[in-house]
């Protein structure tokens, strides 16, 4: 599962590796996959925020909550 930011027009991610996990606005990249875009380099003023769920081949389900978010 990813996170995404939109700032500015421009979309960073996050890869999230464990259920409950702490995302630092330094880790949202423009290509979080590998890593090889433009990291943030902190805290923006206005974000939108998303979750983005990759599929596979095969149909599944996927449930998830978000409990909270916090800016810093």
């Amino acid at each position: 599962m990813r996170v995404q930011v939109v700032v500015g027009g421009t979309t960073y991610c996050a890869t999230m590796t464990v259920a409950t996990q702490t995302i630092l606005w330094t880790s949202f990249n423009t290509a979080c996959w590998d890593n090889t875009g433009t990291a943030l380099t902190g805290a923006p003023n206005t974000v939108t925020i998303e979750f983005e769920v990759s599929s596979g081949p095969t149909v599944g389900i996927f449930d998830f909550c978000v409990t909270a978010i916090s800016f810093q």
